[in-house]
């Protein structure tokens, strides 16, 4: 099935350039979980981080995951691994994603080595 966005996010001209994203789409909504795909970029969770996040988890602290929107209709985590994984574990099953569309896999990559957050 495929999803249309629900919402449009535009930010200021000079903050998009300054994160170099100017020149992707992308919109933000809550997605499943367990649509979210961490197979193709599986960084190392770092335990005692993810742990303290669980323990002292507040739903306005969690940030928002950034998703690659494959032409398959599949969701790539870029960043926010380790947080999906915290969300998981309190009992959420939906989260506000950031999602980038007509990325390539090269263009993911660089994404990561470029504006990765340690999740």
């Amino acid at each position: 099935m495929t999803q249309t966005p629900t919402t449009r996010t535009t930010l200021p001209d000079f903050i998009e350039k300054a994160q170099g994203l100017s020149h992707f789409n992308w919109s933000e909504r809550w997605i499943p979980l367990d649509d979210l795909r961490d197979d193709l970029y599986p960084e190392p969770m770092d335990p005692e981080k993810a742990q303290a996040m669980i323990d002292f988890f507040e739903a306005g602290a969690a940030r928002t995951i950034f998703v690659s929107k494959r032409d398959d209709g599949s969701y790539v985590i870029l960043d926010g691994r380790t947080t999906r994984y915290v969300l998981r574990q309190v009992g959420l099953t939906y989260w506000v994603c950031r999602i980038f569309y007509h990325m390539t896999p090269e263009n993911e990559t660089n994404f990561r080595r470029d504006h990765l957050v340690t999740s």
